[in-house]
């Protein structure tokens, strides 16, 4: 893999946690999406559930994409997710140098 490849993978795994986790999504479909996600086993309303925190959705996110990257038209999915990621991070950057 190269390094190139890496940081692909790395923005398409920030950029799908972070929608799972935090974006209401068009619709508020990932809103939705996430009051009925399962909760851990043994888990209650009062713990997190599997989309409530990017950290541990990272860790889910990251072997899915990295299989979809493995297979030839997942490729294109990860690739799409990376460009968003980016686009996310650049807008979070040149907001921040625009604070009035």
């Amino acid at each position: 893999m190269s390094a190139l490849d890496f940081l692909v993978l790395v923005l398409a795994v920030w950029r799908l946690s972070r929608l799972l986790v935090v974006e209401a999504g068009p619709y508020d479909v990932l809103e939705r999406l996430r009051t009925k996600a399962p909760y851990p086993i043994g888990g209650t309303p009062q713990r997190e559930g599997l989309l409530e925190c990017e950290y541990c959705t990272s860790l889910w996110a990251a072997p899915a994409l990295l299989l979809a990257w493995q297979v030839g038209p997942g490729q294109v999915v990860v690739f799409l997710l990376a460009l968003s990621g980016l686009a996310m991070l650049v807008k979070e950057w040149v907001d921040r140098g625009h604070d009035d």
